[in-house]
């Protein structure tokens, strides 16, 4: 079995919006709709599943298509924050 690390993708403490990999030999803007940093921790496994899956079991997948995956993704429901409104 072989050991898989989200830490080269996992962005620096602190880091707000969007924040910049090396993903396959590409730089790719990691632009998430989704906030908090336990979406970036559950974004940078996504990636090192993704480059798993592309070095070492054959798929297809590329720098582009992660990135544009993460920016797509949509999570109808998710427990955000709202805004109160004024009364």
């Amino acid at each position: 079995m072989r050991a898989v690390s989200a830490a080269p993708y996992v962005p620096a403490a602190g880091t707000s919006g969007p924040y910049t990999v090396d993903v396959l030999g590409a730089s790719i803007k990691v632009d998430s709709p989704l906030a908090g940093a336990h979406q970036q921790r559950n974004i940078a496994l996504a990636i090192a599943a993704a480059v798993e899956l592309a070095e070492h079991h054959g798929i297809p997948i590329t720098p582009a298509a992660i990135e544009n995956g993460i920016r797509l993704t949509r999570w109808p429901g998710a427990l955000n924050g709202f805004r109160k409104s004024p009364a």
